[in-house]
């Protein structure tokens, strides 16, 4: 699995937390917008095609997009949602642990990102671990998360599984996890949730996009001649 290719770069400045200003982003070509999600911030820029001035409507269109995209990732994964399908694959998991499970074409493309990350990372990266995550309390997202004025003794968490124990077949369109496995794919899927947003959203409008999700940057449509220049503030 090969995590899809980003286009050479075109302008934006941000910190580690956040990009800068609509106003300090915005030229005379481009338009941008910002907006909360997952406990982050997500950032588009669009830049008019052929050069010419990015119009209002080229934002909308490259925001629709972005949205669908966003929005399909987070009915897929995300371990919040009772009805996701990695929470749906971990409550059948158990009983019918033993068979194959369905899912969507976009869970396959995400786990297989994930399990190419736990590869190339000798486990470092390791989508098996929800559970584990979920008990040292961080079973919400991170914007509902409150600080605790008392102190709070850190369980001890027992791995029974590891990535290399997880069965995709991206043929089939099935995944087979072993029983007590939540997948957490927080680790990568915002990064390729990015890649595939933005590239619906050049598909979209035929412009240049620049896309931050939560910090996870990619772009789409940019030519050598005028890249996006990014600068990172630690």
């Amino acid at each position: 699995m090969m995590l899809a290719e980003r286009q050479p770069a075109q302008r934006a400045d941000w910190t580690t937390s956040e990009m800068s200003t609509t106003s300090e982003m915005s030229t005379s070509s481009e338009q941008s917008t910002s907006w909360e999600l997952w406990g982050g911030t997500v950032h588009l820029v669009v830049r008019g095609a052929a050069g010419d001035a990015a119009r209002p409507s080229d934002v909308s269109a490259a925001r629709a997009a972005v949205d669908s995209v966003l929005s399909a990732v987070d009915a897929a994964c995300s371990r919040f949602r009772a009805d996701s399908e990695v929470s749906v694959l971990a409550a059948v998991g158990g009983p019918r642990s033993g068979r194959p499970q369905p899912v969507s074409p976009l869970l396959c493309t995400l786990v297989s990102g994930a399990l190419y990350a736990a590869q190339v990372s000798d486990g470092a990266v390791d989508p098996t671990l929800g559970l584990a995550m979920v008990a040292v309390g961080y079973d919400r997202d991170l914007h509902d998360l409150r600080p605790s004025s008392q102190a709070r003794l850190t369980p001890a968490v027992r791995r029974r599984s590891s990535w290399r124990d997880v069965e995709l077949d991206l043929r089939a369109g099935t995944i087979r996890t072993p029983p007590g496995v939540l997948l957490d794919l927080g680790a990568t899927a915002k990064a390729m949730a990015a890649d595939l947003a933005v590239e619906r959203a050049w598909a979209a409008t035929g412009c240049p996009v620049l896309l931050s999700v939560c910090g996870d940057v990619a772009v789409a449509g940019s030519s050598p001649d005028d890249p996006w220049l990014v600068r990172v503030l630690e």
